[in-house]
């Protein structure tokens, strides 16, 4: 498994963690307003988007104040 810095997950994970769509994600990396880096795992390719200490869990709490 390649070196993954810390903060840094899967796009299903950070979309999840934002609560927003895959495809959102994906556009703030286009635009410039998300890091992001490419890992290779053997002949497969995926990103790992840059989730900051703040950003985790917004959703989680917005669903425990609910509930």
């Amino acid at each position: 498994m390649p070196s993954v810095p810390d903060g840094y997950v899967k796009l299903d994970e950070a979309a999840r963690q934002l609560g927003v769509a895959r495809q959102t994600v994906l556009n703030q990396v286009r635009a410039g307003r998300r890091n992001a880096i490419q890992v290779v795992e053997g002949k497969r390719r995926g990103l790992r988007i840059e989730i900051h200490p703040d950003e985790q869990g917004l959703l989680q709490l917005v669903d425990e104040r609910e509930g």
